[in-house]
């Protein structure tokens, strides 16, 4: 994720987040294993606050941009405010955490001081018995969420409504990561056949949800 024209990411192993400039040059480091496990989602707020989800924990934290811990949330369970696996995480216009919440196969709403706004899940929609493969997520220009499960990508609009939007036919296969422009293009990272790692470039329009008009536009090979 970026911030102020530089990249943060999570370094799992070290359960760490370190900054980067665009150039890739080392710029700083945050956390450590007195309050990080293993480190995995972040998303970065308007105003710079940092968010990561911590799979071991549970337990999802929320950063000053100087590295200090402003909030944290969560702990092991299958209860609404509880975690399993909580890989990826996003952060919406109006600073609301949404976390996919793989071991509990569902979608989860927080306000950014950890408060619990709504739970999706299989109950909700005619998908199958569960979110299984639940993988990446984002939010596009209209804040709706833009999310992968079950080899899928899938948009839940405001509203709460679902909509299947690229599958397998649209060139999907084990689609992992997601992320939204501004420039409007959907980018889409998945692993294909031999060994091979693939990134999708999708034109997208958010305003047409039975048919995004979504177009492959390339896709660039690893």
């Amino acid at each position: 994720m970026t911030t102020d024209d530089c990249i943060a990411v999570t370094d799992s192993v070290n359960a760490s987040i370190k900054v980067f400039s665009q150039d890739g040059q080392f710029q700083n480091k945050f956390g450590n294993e007195s309050f990080l496990e293993f480190p995995y989602g972040i998303a970065i707020t308007h105003d710079n606050f940092m968010v990561v989800s911590d799979i071991c924990k549970h337990r999802i934290f929320v950063l000053y941009p100087s590295g200090g811990i402003y909030s944290e949330f969560g702990t092991y369970g299958s209860e609404p405010s509880e975690f399993d696996h909580p890989y990826f995480i996003t952060v919406n216009k109006k600073k609301q955490i949404i976390v996919s919440d793989s071991g509990n196969c569902s979608v989860k709403i927080f306000q950014f001081e950890g408060k619990l706004l709504r739970v999706f899940n299989a109950n909700d929609y005619r998908i199958g018995d569960s979110f299984c493969a639940l993988q990446g997520l984002c939010t596009d220009a209209l804040d709706n969420t833009v999310l992968i499960c079950n080899n899928a990508v899938y948009i839940v609009t405001k509203n709460g409504r679902l909509w299947e939007v690229l599958t397998s036919k649209d060139g999907l296969n084990y689609p992992k990561c997601i992320a939204f422009s501004q420039t409007g293009r959907l980018t889409v990272t998945q692993s294909v056949a031999n060994d091979k790692h693939e990134a999708l470039i999708l034109e997208y329009n958010p305003e047409d949800f039975k048919s995004l008009n979504s177009l492959l536009l390339y896709a660039i090979s690893v």
